[in-house]
């Protein structure tokens, strides 16, 4: 039975959803992605250097499987290498804020094998959803916070070099609370994250 359930990550509100279906048929797909630096010097009259070319890559893979979903065959695109075959039950937990949609949770329920994707702890969640919409705002806060006590710093030094004490302390103590609030901020969305999959993982499919 597929189930849909709503999750609220920081500024975002998100609803997981459930998917299952029997495998059909699967293709591993591989995109190797090729990166170069280096190559540059200086010559001059003969004389000069150039540095080596340094070339490294990466093979990045997805699984195209080919399900019987509701009676109906479709095509699942799933992040990585995944061990399935024709015969296989399998449920996928799809992420959504309305606009924007991340795979996070795959179980083959046949084997009782069970995957969360990479990046869902990070990166691609804040990229893929407006998660953060709070630490930006809070960012702009900073930033003018900021530059107010710099200017009281450039005013209160021009009539009194004793009075740069108290602007430039304060300006520190500022610094570091709003750096200390960012932190705490993010380290409570990746514990609501955390959250959620370990929510998620209860209500996968158990046969």
């Amino acid at each position: 039975m597929e189930t849909t359930r709503k999750y609220t990550i920081g500024d975002a509100e998100l609803v997981a959803e459930i998917l299952e279906g029997e495998v059909l048929q699967l293709d591993e797909v591989g995109t190797t992605h090729v990166h170069g630096h280096g190559g540059g010097g200086v010559v001059s009259n003969g004389e000069g250097y150039v540095s080596d070319v340094r070339i490294s890559s990466h093979t990045s893979w997805e699984t195209k499987v080919w399900v019987n979903h509701k009676g109906k065959e479709v095509q699942w695109g799933i992040p990585g290498s995944l061990a399935f075959r024709p015969g296989h039950k399998i449920a996928v937990c799809e992420l959504s804020d309305g606009k924007n949609y991340l795979t996070c949770f795959v179980k083959n329920v046949t084997t009782q094998t069970e995957w969360v994707l990479a990046g869902v702890n990070g990166n691609n969640m804040f990229k893929t959803f407006d998660i953060n919409k709070g630490l930006r705002g809070a960012g702009s806060l900073i930033l003018a916070a900021l530059s107010f006590l710099a200017f009281l710093l450039n005013l209160v030094t021009i009539f009194s070099v004793s009075a740069f004490v108290i602007p430039f302390i304060g300006l520190i103590v500022c610094t570091l609370f709003s750096y200390l609030s960012l932190f705490e901020r993010r380290r409570k969305i990746v514990e609501e994250i955390t959250n959620m999959i370990n929510d998620i993982k209860k209500i996968m499919p158990a046969t």
